[in-house]
């Protein structure tokens, strides 16, 4: 029995107390504080950049937008205008990096030091945790930069030179192995600048790479063997109208060349210089033109005129050598058409050189062997007819040419090549006289080895071709016409050279003693090939060459000459 009202007891009943409910107002809650943290954070360190950040090795840490802005321009902006060494192919430039189209965009740096500004949720984190090291914002002017590593690339770039095919004087070919070249990677150059510029190093090295030659060695030698030889084993035939004419490989083989056409070597042909190397047989064809030129009357000079004729163009004889050296057996002909052409020199040119009458002569005996008088009168007759225009200057290398045997020089092992251009040499000494006494300038004289007691002392002259030369300038308003010609017997020859002008200087020549005398040993030899002679001293004299106009003296021109000894020899047969 119960003796009063029962009291009510509440059990803990989860589906009315925790409901929906009670969970937004807890949401709602949560969100209320952790915005009003996001705003204080907001508005306390919102504006800052994070602790330990750092651009461009400029400490920012903990500063504002504006401050750390102000400092990092202030740091930072001297590196866009101080020069940066660059360094390559052992060389080096100094860039500017403004000049160069290189500049620091700051606020785009400090942009992206924020990291989504003063409300972004990663830039808040990262204030807390800590913030880490920024690179400047490079902003690039690709055509500056591209001009400025243009000019670098030019400086050391060498290109590469590719293998190919030289002939020698004789015609033979050879391989001449080309050489890699270099070059720098614009890209990586630019690329390596920048990293500099944000680094804030004074200097950067680029490296270089290898650019290859487009014909192998392999390639080239493959080529000699298939091509260059077999064009230049057997003679061509050349045809002109109905004339055919013998072209050995010794004369046609200096003109080749073998170079690298699209990357592949082809067989060239210099139709200039090919056609210098066979004008002689071409003038004896009949029909051929002549040109005017001096003969001698008596005492008088006078002008033969000359003709027009058949010849043929360079580009045309060049282009049937090429095609005719690559065939074989009774294929190697070159077909040339033929074309009318004038005389190279005619009445009036010949005229306005004013060649009157003799100026100067010398003449010297030639006393050697037949074999070498025979080179002695083929030089004669390469210089004979050579007209030396005023103002220019002569070559006795060009007048007589390569001294090669098809060129009727005659080579043997009795006669080496050294005394085949003592023959010439000795020539060119008899025109060196003439010259010196007609007033021409010396441009370029080389002595004997030892005094020639044939000439007067400073007057002699050592000729081999290509390399030493005797080249004389005509300084007078007149033509001079160089007639030269032999005389005497076959194998000891006189050798004469005169020279036709117009009378212009007065030449007067004076000489120094002989000082610094030397003497030098008795040398002994043996086998067929010996030649005795007595020897010379050596000694050094000076030379005066003192040019006259009309009894005025104009100028005095010093030639000083130095002779070395020349030893006496003895042949032990």
């Amino acid at each position: 029995m119960r003796w009063g009202r029962p009291k009510r007891v509440y059990v803990d009943d989860l589906g009315k107390t925790h409901d929906f409910r009670f969970g937004i107002i807890f949401t709602v809650a949560i969100a209320a504080v952790l915005g009003c943290l996001y705003a204080v954070a907001g508005l306390v360190v919102g504006d800052k950049l994070p602790g330990g950040t750092a651009i461009g090795g400029v400490d920012v840490g903990g500063m504002t937008e504006d401050a750390a802005r102000t400092k990092v321009q202030a740091e930072l902006a001297l590196r866009v205008i101080e020069p940066i060494t660059v360094k390559t192919a052992g060389k080096s430039f100094r860039v500017v990096p403004q000049d160069a189209g290189l500049t620091l965009d700051i606020d785009t740096t400090i942009a992206d030091a924020m990291d989504g500004g003063r409300w972004s949720p990663q830039h808040l984190v990262n204030v807390v945790v800590g913030g880490s090291a920024h690179e400047p914002t490079v902003d690039v002017d690709r055509v500056a930069l591209r001009a400025t590593m243009g000019k670098i690339r030019a400086a050391v770039s060498r290109p590469a030179s590719g293998s190919r095919i030289t002939f020698d004087t004789d015609g033979q070919p050879a391989v001449t192995v080309g050489e890699d070249g270099q070059t720098i990677d614009v890209g990586a150059a630019e690329v390596a600048l920048r990293e500099a510029l944000i680094a804030g190093r004074g200097s950067v090295t680029l490296p270089l790479e290898a650019t290859t030659p487009p014909v192998t060695a392999a390639e080239a030698e493959q080529f000699l063997s298939n091509v260059a030889q077999p064009a230049v084993a057997r003679s061509i035939s050349l045809r002109v109208r109905s004339h055919r004419l013998v072209v050995r490989p010794p004369v046609f083989g200096p003109t080749l060349s073998a170079d690298a056409t699209d990357g592949n070597l082809a067989l060239h042909v210099d139709g200039s210089r090919l056609l210098d190397r066979v004008s002689g047989l071409l003038m004896g064809l009949p029909g051929s033109p002549k040109d005017a030129h001096f003969s001698v009357h008596g005492t008088k000079v006078v002008i033969v005129s000359g003709r027009s004729g058949l010849w043929v163009r360079p580009d045309d004889l060049a282009k049937s050598v090429e095609a005719a050296i690559v065939k074989s057996g009774k294929d190697r002909v070159a077909t040339v058409p033929a074309v009318r052409r004038g005389p190279s020199r005619t009445i009036a040119d010949l005229s306005a050189l004013r060649v009157r009458s003799l100026v100067r002569a010398y003449h010297s005996a030639f006393a050697s062997t037949p074999f070498r008088a025979a080179n002695v009168r083929r030089a004669v007759s390469d210089l004979n007819g050579t007209i030396i225009t005023p103002g220019s200057v002569v070559s006795l290398n060009a007048a007589i040419g390569p001294t090669t045997a098809d060129r009727g020089f005659r080579v043997s092992t009795r006669a080496p090549e050294a005394t085949l251009q003592g023959d010439v040499s000795f020539v060119a000494s008899v025109f060196s006289v003439a010259a010196f006494n007609a007033g021409l300038g010396r441009v370029e004289q080389r002595h004997s080895t030892g005094y020639d007691e044939r000439f007067p002392v400073g007057l002699d002259a050592n000729v081999v071709y290509g390399s030493d030369d005797l080249r004389l300038r005509n300084d007078t308003p007149f033509g001079i016409w160089v007639r030269a010609y032999p005389t005497g017997p076959a194998a000891r020859p006189t050798v004469h050279v005169e020279l036709w002008s117009s009378p212009y200087w007065k030449v007067r020549a004076s000489r120094s003693p002989l000082y610094n005398v030397r003497k030098t040993a008795e040398m002994t030899k043996s086998g067929p090939s010996c030649e005795a002679r007595k020897g010379t001293p050596g000694f050094t004299v000076n030379l005066t060459q003192s040019l006259f106009h009309d009894g005025r003296l104009v100028r005095t021109v010093p030639w000083p000459t130095r002779y070395p000894p020349r030893p006496p020899v003895t042949c032990r047969r």
